[in-house]
C-alpha cells in the first residue's frame, strides 16, 4: 500500500510541477463567470454575486487534484466601476497552492458596446510536505524538506461586450515567479494570456444558444483550445457541452433553483488515453447567489 501511494505521489509531483508551471486551475464551468480567467468581467452579473466551487479531479487516484473557490463581485456606487474578490485553494499530492486575490474593473462606451478593464493583484501562498513522498527508510532524508512561499501576482484583462456578442482578452498572472530550496528551482510560473469571444444566438423568445471558444497560451507550453456551447431556457435553465481537446469533453448544467441561488453541475469525461487507464471522470459543482442592487450607471 506504501508503495502504491508513493508511486501515485511521484506521478502527482511530476504532473503537478508540470501543471503549475504551464498552467493555471481550468474550471469547468468558466463561462459563467469568466471573472476566474478577466478581471475585465468583474461586476458583469450586474449584481453582487458570490460563487462557491468544488472541483474533484481524475476521481479514483489517491491524492488527485482538489479545487475549492470563493468569488466575488459586484458594481459599486462609482459609475461603471466594479470590485472582486477571489480565494481559490489547489492541492494535488503533496503540494498545495491558495491564491487570494483583489480586482477591479472600468467600462467605457465603445461604439455599440462597452470595453470593460480590468486590474488584478494579490498572494499566492505555495507549500510542498516533500517529506510525505517516501518509499525506503534510507531515501527520507532525500525530501525532508519542504517548504512554503508567498510570491505576488498581478494580472490584467479587456473584456468587450454587445448585447450579442463578447471577446476578451487577458493576462490573470502576468508574473513569473520562481522559487528555489537549497539552490534548486521548485517552482516557475509562466505568463498566462487568455483569449475569448463568443455570441448570444437567440432562437426564441425564451431560448438562446451560445457558442464560445477559449484560447489559452502559456509561455513554454502548447497553445490549447477549448470549443463550448450552451443553451439557456428563460434564463432558469442553461446546459452544454465543452470539448478540451486531447484532455477531456464536459457535460454542463447550471439551474435557478430561487430569484437569487442557482446550482451548477460539471462532469468532465477522461478522453486521454494515458490518463484514461486509470481515471475517466472529474465532477465540478458551484453554488451562486446574486443580488441586484440598484445603481445608476453612466455611459
Amino acid at each position: 500500500m506504501r508503495y502504491k501511494y508513493t508511486l501515485t505521489v511521484f506521478i502527482l509531483l511530476f504532473a503537478a510541477f508540470s501543471t503549475v508551471a504551464q498552467q493555471q486551475i481550468n474550471f469547468s464551468q468558466y463561462m459563467f463567470n469568466l471573472s476566474t480567467i478577466n478581471p475585465g468581467y468583474i461586476g458583469k452579473h450586474e449584481a453582487l454575486s458570490v460563487t462557491a466551487v468544488s472541483r474533484w479531479q481524475w476521481t479514483g487516484i489517491e491524492g488527485a487534484p482538489k479545487t475549492q473557490a470563493l468569488i466575488f463581485h459586484s458594481p459599486i456606487t462609482v459609475p461603471n466601476a466594479a470590485l472582486g474578490f477571489q480565494f481559490v485553494r489547489d492541492e494535488i499530492g503533496v503540494t498545495s497552492n491558495s491564491d487570494v486575490i483583489f480586482g477591479g474593473s472600468y467600462e467605457i462606451k465603445l461604439g455599440s458596446g462597452y470595453l470593460s478593464m480590468g486590474l488584478q493583484g494579490g498572494l499566492q501562498i505555495l507549500s510542498n510536505n516533500l517529506q510525505d513522498a517516501y518509499v525506503l527508510q534510507s531515501s527520507q532524508n532525500d525530501f525532508a524538506e519542504g517548504f512554503t512561499r508567498l510570491v505576488p501576482t498581478v494580472g490584467y484583462g479587456f473584456y468587450y461586450y454587445t448585447h450579442d456578442f463578447y471577446a476578451g482578452i487577458s493576462s490573470p498572472f502576468a508574473l513569473q515567479n520562481s522559487i528555489e530550496v537549497d539552490g534548486v528551482v521548485q517552482y516557475t510560473q509562466r505568463q498566462h494570456y487568455y483569449g475569448t469571444v463568443g455570441a448570444n444566438l437567440r432562437v426564441s423568445p425564451e431560448v438562446k444558444i451560445v457558442p464560445n471558444v477559449l484560447v489559452r497560451a502559456v509561455e513554454g507550453a502548447p497553445l490549447t483550445v477549448d470549443y463550448n456551447v450552451y443553451f439557456t431556457y428563460e434564463e432558469l435553465i442553461e446546459a452544454g457541452l465543452s470539448y478540451r481537446p486531447p484532455e477531456s469533453v464536459s457535460l454542463l448544467f447550471q439551474i435557478r433553483i430561487h430569484p437569487n441561488l442557482r446550482f451548477g453541475y460539471a462532469y468532465d469525461y477522461v478522453i486521454n488515453s494515458t490518463l484514461g487507464r486509470v481515471t475517466n471522470s472529474t465532477h465540478e459543482i458551484s453554488i451562486n447567489y446574486r443580488l441586484k442592487l440598484i445603481l445608476e450607471k453612466f455611459h
